[in-house]
């Protein structure tokens, strides 16, 4: 089974349970800058020292540099190119 690097399980299932699956913190705090419209484009947002990073999921890309990973300084800019991520046409 593979998880996505996004998701977290939460506890081993007991008895037949079924395994339920949760967005880390991190991830959870900064998808409040993405609109709603694009966060099931969204494989992976984080923040680390070179900047923001969003990775889309298989059939989206960005619509600037028209690729499935985005890169920025601030939140402003973020903000900004998440707007232009669309579904592409396979």
């Amino acid at each position: 089974m593979e998880i996505d690097s996004a998701l977290t399980m939460a506890r081993p299932p007991k008895g037949g349970q079924q395994i339920k699956e949760r967005k880390e913190p991190a991830m959870t705090n900064l998808l409040k800058y993405v609109p709603k419209k694009f966060h099931e484009a969204i494989r992976e947002i984080f923040k680390d020292d070179d900047g923001y990073w969003v990775y889309l999921k298989h059939g989206w890309h960005d619509g600037i540099m028209d690729c499935h990973v985005i890169h920025t300084d601030t939140i402003a800019e973020l903000r900004s190119e998440v707007n232009f991520i669309h579904k592409v046409e396979e």
